[in-house]
């Protein structure tokens, strides 16, 4: 049987060969790295939309999709910060927006990029206010992923925060125990599924 990884988008849900994997921010969201609960949900789901929008903006762009006359002048400066550092870098882009899974760990997500820098690269856009430590564990389950899969191994993980001035900040997220504290929390969830029903 072929190996097969369906996405959908609605409810966001990963399905390997059928069966249901949890994603990469449910997991840390489980395990409370990524905690969004002190948010009220107005201020959330406003946050989410605009997100949302920065990345579908963001990946028309780079698939050459996007009608930049229909754009919403909100999301321009963003956008120029994204153009900006594909410029300033040269990154190419191997993937965009393809979903990812290990068959290993039973666990799938979404990078946003991975491409070429002076390496194989997982590229996580934000248009935050600031960057969370949580992306670094994030980043970290995506890597996980793809080298388990994949024949070139991704050696670097970055976040990529487009800002509303159209400049944008590089973060590198260096640290090896991130790996160990991806896998320790899906630990945890697989634990709490197992025993707590």
């Amino acid at each position: 049987m072929e190996n097969k990884l369906t996405f959908n988008k609605e409810t966001h849900e990963y399905f390997f060969n059928g069966t249901k994997f949890p994603s990469v921010t449910h997991i840390l969201q489980d395990a409370g790295i990524i905690d969004l609960s002190g948010i009220p949900f107005s201020r959330l789901e406003a946050a989410r939309e605009f997100g949302s929008a920065v990345h579908l903006a963001c990946q028309l762009y780079d698939e050459d999709n996007l009608n930049e006359k229909t754009l919403d002048h909100n999301l321009r400066p963003y956008l120029d910060a994204w153009i900006k550092f594909k410029e300033d870098t040269g990154f190419v882009i191997v993937e965009n927006e393809n979903p990812i899974c290990s068959p290993r760990y039973l666990f799938a997500g979404t990078p946003d990029r991975v491409g070429r820098l002076d390496c194989l690269t997982i590229v996580d856009i934000k248009s935050t206010a600031e960057l969370s430590p949580a992306i670094g564990i994030q980043t970290a389950g995506y890597q996980i992923a793809w080298n388990e899969t994949h024949e070139e191994k991704v050696k670097k993980r970055i976040a990529v925060l487009l800002q509303p001035d159209g400049k944008y900040k590089i973060e590198s997220y260096k640290d090896k125990n991130d790996t160990n504290v991806f896998l320790a929390a899906l630990s945890v969830f697989n634990w709490k599924k197992r025993n707590l029903k």
